[in-house]
């Protein structure tokens, strides 16, 4: 749980607000698979997609601010 959340940390330098939009939904997403009662299996997929979809989102904005930045 603690790697997924590094990917959501703000950056000093330059805060980005729809990043962290994302973040408050993300992390009440995560609590509710764990408090859901359905089998371990399913969460541990459901846990898995979650992380995907962060670190997607993450490169996501990564790329539009470095594409930004070029033109």
């Amino acid at each position: 749980m603690h790697l997924f959340f590094l990917f959501f940390r703000k950056e000093k330098k330059e805060p980005s607000k729809i990043l962290a939009n994302f973040t408050g939904p993300i992390k009440f997403f995560w609590n509710f698979i764990w408090k859901c009662s359905i089998s371990k299996e399913r969460k541990e997929k459901l846990t898995i997609s979650v992380f995907y979809f962060g670190i997607g989102l993450k490169l996501f904005f990564f790329y539009k601010k470095e594409k930004d930045w070029h033109e």
